[in-house]
């Protein structure tokens, strides 16, 4: 049986009452296109700075005269001797690093620094390497193990292990390990506050004094990290797997581990940059280093 019920509507009211529901549907669609609107803006904003960014970057490096005083001198790489005595390397050139006594102590070839030619020696004698802005080195250790050095980073590291001791270096800045393997002798690196053991793998370090965190991301093998504090060598190491990053917060003395495209973070060797959910400030950092070059933001907010 149907039942029909009549409702006293007034006509004046309900088409008002209309009217109110298309204006409000109106401008509940303009306003979610003006945020999508803004939202492309936004980002197609961020994409053209980073291009003009570029151009600059581009402008500057060949030297342009309307941008001659944006330049920044050109540094060279030193190579800092067990005797205090300082080395100045020109990647264009091959040379060799002589010791006092007229034994070679490294090869420069190609643009690669190498210490498997080094003597053989029961001291052990420690060089250091400083990468200025906008260089970038690749090193042989005398184990074989290749180290390369990106932009603004320090390498101190012995000219020759010695044997049934460990391989011990220190880093400060960034840098990607191809270790030797060697069952007997682990392989340290010390990157301030924390220690990363390994026997034969690949990672990288990153480990800049300005930075939040030191990040080490393994491509392959297995590394340990502990902190270097005594109290926290009570507990047992962390073990990191392929595929994964350990950042160290410097202020909370713990790790945060979470898995990782590891070519985001080993482009650089290929003179390559990329950023990935980055702010601008640290953005402008990396490119710093990479270009040597002076970025000054005069937005009032970051992006």
């Amino acid at each position: 049986m149907l039942v029909l019920k009549y409702v006293n509507i007034n006509s004046n009211t309900a088409y008002i009452d209309f009217l109110s529901q298309i204006k409000t549907k109106n401008n509940s669609q303009k306003k979610e296109l003006r945020n999508k609107q803004y939202n492309i803006l936004k980002y197609a904003a961020i994409f053209i700075g980073l291009i003009g960014l570029s151009y600059l970057i581009n402008l500057q490096l060949n030297t342009t005269p309307a941008f001659e005083k944006l330049k920044i001198e050109d540094e060279k790489i030193t190579l800092q001797l067990q005797d205090g005595k300082t080395e100045v390397l020109d990647l264009k050139s091959n040379s060799q690093i002589v010791e006092e006594n007229g034994q070679v102590l490294a090869v420069q070839q190609k643009g690669v620094l190498s210490y498997k030619q080094a003597s053989n020696s029961n001291k052990l004698s420690y060089n250091t390497l400083n990468i200025p802005y906008g260089k970038r080195l690749e090193l042989e250790l005398s184990d074989g193990t290749i180290v390369y050095l990106n932009s603004g980073s320090s390498f101190r590291y012995p000219v020759r292990f010695l044997q049934r001791q460990n391989r011990r270096v220190f880093i400060k800045g960034e840098a990607y390990f191809k270790v030797t393997k060697d069952t007997k002798r682990a392989f340290i690196v010390n990157a301030k506050q924390i220690n990363i053991r390994v026997v034969g793998t690949e990672f990288n370090v990153s480990s800049f004094k300005e930075d939040e965190s030191i990040n080490t991301v393994l491509v392959s093998g297995k590394v340990q990290l502990e902190d270097t504090k005594a109290i926290s060598k009570k507990n047992n190491p962390l073990e990191l797997i392929p595929g994964h990053m350990a950042a160290w917060d410097k202020e909370k003395h713990k790790f945060r581990i979470r898995k990782v495209n590891t070519n985001f973070y080993t482009a650089w060797m290929e003179g390559k940059l990329v950023f990935y959910n980055m702010s601008f400030e640290k953005i402008s950092k990396k490119l710093e280093r990479f270009y040597n070059v002076s970025i000054i933001n005069i937005n009032p907010t970051d992006l």
